[in-house]
């Protein structure tokens, strides 16, 4: 059994598995993990830095301003379309940067706060990584390469698809949740006999909700 860094590691002849405690239990984690986080925030902010800088929108922010004007929400040409879709927070999520935006200062600030999206995405993508006992180092380079990839580049760049963002960053903390939950109960149980255990545990009612606001929006 190894420790440190907020992880507990467990190996055998079958295998190993890291036990991570950094976002549901030990608060004393976040202060030995956050230069993980620092460090990917400001390797994807050296990486995004031409993306805040421009003076440039793309079409559909754009529309924001139409948004804006017409004074409400569902004003967003595609606001009713995200509905019939199937994802109705995804307009209400939009909303407040068409309220926000006024000029492409307003345009760079809201994508300087998809990086922070994009950065915290790519540290649960490291817990994750590290929980199955990948190296640390391999751990933080798969992390930081999974968020330069193009549909991330896209979704900073864009104010409407950064939203997406928001939405993965939601799944991945539902994740968390339930990993709570199967930590908590451990790996010798009866869904028979602790079914109450599992539903009525908040950990599990707050990954449900986390997940349906994620495929919602």
């Amino acid at each position: 059994m190894l420790g440190g860094d907020g992880f507990i590691c467990h190996f055998d002849i079958s295998g190993g598995y890291c036990s991570v405690s950094l976002i549901f239990d030990n608060s004393d984690d976040w202060r030995s993990q956050a230069p993980i986080f620092f460090a990917l925030f400001l390797f994807l902010f050296l990486a995004y830095m031409p993306a805040v800088q421009g003076d440039y929108l793309y079409g559909e922010t754009y529309n924001l301003w139409t948004t804006k004007a017409g004074g409400k929400c569902d004003s967003f040409y595609a606001f009713k379309f995200y509905q019939r879709l199937g994802r109705p927070l995804l307009g209400w999520f939009i909303c407040p940067s068409a309220f926000f935006i006024d000029s492409h200062q307003d345009a760079n600030f809201v994508r300087f706060v998809g990086i922070l999206f994009l950065a915290a995405m790519s540290y649960l993508f490291y817990l994750c990584l590290r929980y199955a006992a990948v190296k640390k180092i391999h751990a933080f380079l798969v992390a930081l390469t999974l968020g330069t990839l193009p549909a991330y580049q896209l979704a900073v760049t864009s104010v409407v698809h950064q939203i997406l963002l928001l939405a993965a960053l939601i799944s991945g903390f539902s994740f968390m949740a339930a990993l709570k939950v199967a930590r908590t109960i451990g790996e010798d149980f009866s869904i028979r006999e602790q079914w109450s255990d599992i539903v009525y545990n908040r950990f599990s009612i707050a990954s449900f909700i986390l997940l349906m606001v994620s495929l919602l929006t």
